[in-house]
Formats: C-alpha cells, sequence, structure tokens
C-alpha cells in the first residue's frame, strides 16, 4: 500500500491547515496556547515549518488559528538559532490568497507578519477576529521582524467579525502603510456589536489618519451598505 504525506505527494495548488489542541475544541483560547510548555512549542513550531515546507507551491491557502501560533513559535525558535538546518529561509513565492483566524493579541500579529513576509506575490488576505481582546497590543510589536519590500501585490484585504480593537487597528495599519497598490478594504462588523454604524465610523476616522502606501483604497461596510474613499 502506497503512504502518502505531504512530503511526497504531488503539489497542491490549495491547503487547508487546521491545528487545535488536544481537548480545546472550538472553546480554546489564546491563554491555553501560552500555557504550553516551551518544550512542545518548539515541536510543534519545527512541524510547522515541515507543513510549510512541504507545500511552499502552494497558491491558495487556509489555515487555523492554532497553526497561526505555531508560526510565532517558530520565529523564537529561529531567533534563538538562527543557523539551525531546519530553520533555513522560508518561501511561498506562489502564494496568492491567504485565510486565516486572528486572536486579538502581540503573537498573532507577528505571526501574520511572518507569514506575510514569506509571502511576497499575495493579493488577498482574509481574517477572521476570533477573539475580543481590547488590551493595547503595544507599538513595538513589529520589533525584531525584517519587513522591507513586501505586499508589493496586495491589492485586497477582509476582515470578519471587526470590533475595532487595537490589534485590528495595528494589522490594519501594518497593512496600509506597506501595500502599494490596495485597492479596497472590507469589514464586517462582529454580530454582537450594537451600533455596527458607530464602529463604522469610529474604523473610518482612524484609518484616515494612518499612513498609506497605496493612493486610492476603498473601504466597504457591508453592514450598512456603505463605502468610500480613504484619503
Amino acid at each position: 500500500m502506497a503512504h502518502y504525506s505531504l512530503e511526497n505527494c504531488s503539489p497542491l495548488s490549495n491547503v487547508d491547515f487546521e491545528m487545535t489542541l488536544e481537548g480545546g475544541g472550538r472553546d480554546e483560547n489564546a491563554e491555553a496556547y501560552l500555557k504550553l510548555p516551551s518544550e512542545q512549542k518548539e515541536v510543534y513550531a519545527k512541524r510547522m515549518l515541515k507543513f510549510l515546507r512541504a507545500v511552499s507551491m502552494v497558491k491558495r491557502m487556509k489555515i487555523s488559528i492554532g497553526f497561526l501560533e505555531g508560526s510565532l513559535w517558530f520565529l523564537k525558535v529561529v531567533s534563538r538559532a538562527p543557523d539551525l538546518s531546519d530553520c533555513q529561509p522560508l518561501r511561498l513565492s506562489n502564494l496568492q490568497t491567504l485565510m486565516l483566524g486572528m486572536w486579538s493579541t502581540r503573537g498573532c500579529l507577528r505571526a501574520i507578519a511572518f507569514l506575510l513576509s514569506i509571502s511576497p506575490n499575495i493579493t488577498k488576505l482574509f481574517v477572521k477576529s476570533k477573539e475580543s481582546n481590547l488590551a493595547d497590543v503595544g507599538d513595538d510589536w513589529e520589533a525584531g521582524l525584517s519587513l522591507p519590500g513586501i505586499l508589493s501585490h496586495l491589492k485586497y484585504v477582509h476582515i470578519r467579525e471587526a470590533e475595532g480593537c487595537d490589534a485590528e487597528l495595528k494589522l490594519l495599519s501594518f497593512l496600509l502603510k506597506s501595500a502599494k497598490v490596495l485597492k479596497q478594504v472590507v469589514l464586517h462588523p462582529r454580530s454582537t456589536i450594537d451600533s455596527p454604524d458607530r464602529v463604522r465610523r469610529q474604523f473610518g476616522s482612524k484609518l484616515r489618519a494612518l499612513p498609506r502606501a497605496s493612493s486610492h483604497i476603498i473601504m466597504r461596510w457591508p453592514a450598512t451598505k456603505s463605502a468610500y474613499l480613504i484619503k
């Protein structure tokens, strides 16, 4: 019987990665991952790298929030031992569409930035905010990341379950200042928000104040059927 694995299968154009903690299920959160022993985190990080290397030709990728945490651990592994043979630079040069979940934490922002930095040809980014966390992630969350010249092809950003928290705004700030050909940002508010229009106005005023690499960005807010040019 043939043995199939990511390493010996034909190049994939689409891939979905799902990683959850044993017994975690739908109720797992960022704190559960933070409490894992460092040895276990390092094992997960190296496995994540192995999986990404196996699908380096992929064009569309969807990853669970748990897998995203693995990206963060991988960053820490590399920072401690950059000369490890299994931690050499990774590129997802064919990746055009990335879909992922996001906890509103500093770690998730860094993991997203890492994935974008190794995906030079990405054109579409879809994010689903998974957890309400209004804590400030800090202005130095990008510290130590090498991010020159990224997002040169990103045209479309879609964020679901948005609520206007600090992490969402930090992510948008990062994208707006880096994506030179960004054309459209679509924001779907969290269903529990009492006044979507109020949050839309807050988003709009804050986004207008952010530095932008693209001169023509349309923000769409389907909940109120509104759209306007960020200028």
